[in-house]
């Protein structure tokens, strides 16, 4: 349900990401959130974030400051970012996926947003802080955010990995004392993901 039309009109059509032809603070935070959604499981493209970052290299400068712009180039972006926001706090409030397309013998039921948009961004924006806003539709159990912090780490770890992986095959579970042609291999990986 994309309601970015009501939220300009209630905001006089004032501009949410920039102020006097410069982009704020609030839409780099923003552009960062988007690419972070990649560790609650999303993809950062369904909310334009290529598009967004081709967008903010095209208003910076070569010292990477962020020059004034005509209106027209600055309201394209802001309806993107806005857009961006809904989309990804839809998301993240009751998820991509509609249970009821899933072949399954479950009954999961479908989730219907409860937040406002409108007035979760315009309340992001009044305390200063995108990710705050966000963080508040992250599922309440503690595991989720450990899981995106674990997820964070392997793919950081994914960045320096430099080990030529090897398929490991084996045909029964190893136990203490085993010997196996494997095992070297399995302890590169554990020592590489910091457990061994």
């Amino acid at each position: 349900m994309k309601s970015f039309g009501f939220f300009y009109t209630e905001r006089d059509f004032a501009e949410a990401w920039s102020q006097n032809g410069k982009l704020t603070k609030l839409g780099e935070e923003l552009k960062f959130e988007l690419a972070e959604s990649r560790y609650d499981g999303l993809d950062p493209e369904d909310y334009h974030a290529s598009e967004i970052e081709v967008l903010f290299q095209a208003i910076s400068d070569q010292k990477g400051k962020l020059k004034s712009k005509p209106f027209a180039e600055l309201a394209d972006l802001d309806l993107m970012l806005t857009d961006a926001f809904f989309s990804l706090a839809r998301d993240l409030e009751i998820g991509k996926v509609d249970p009821s397309t899933l072949k399954s013998g479950w009954d999961l039921g479908v989730n219907t947003p409860s937040i406002n948009y409108n007035e979760l961004l315009n309340e992001s924006i009044r305390r200063g802080s995108i990710k705050e806003g966000l963080e508040s539709l992250y599922p309440e159990f503690k595991i989720y955010k450990k899981g995106r912090e674990v997820i964070r780490d392997l793919d950081e770890k994914r960045k320096v990995d430099t080990l030529e992986w090897k398929t490991v095959s084996l045909e029964k579970s190893l136990k203490m004392g085993d010997s196996h042609e494997a095992i070297p291999g399995l302890r590169d990986r554990l020592i590489f993901f910091g457990v061994f």
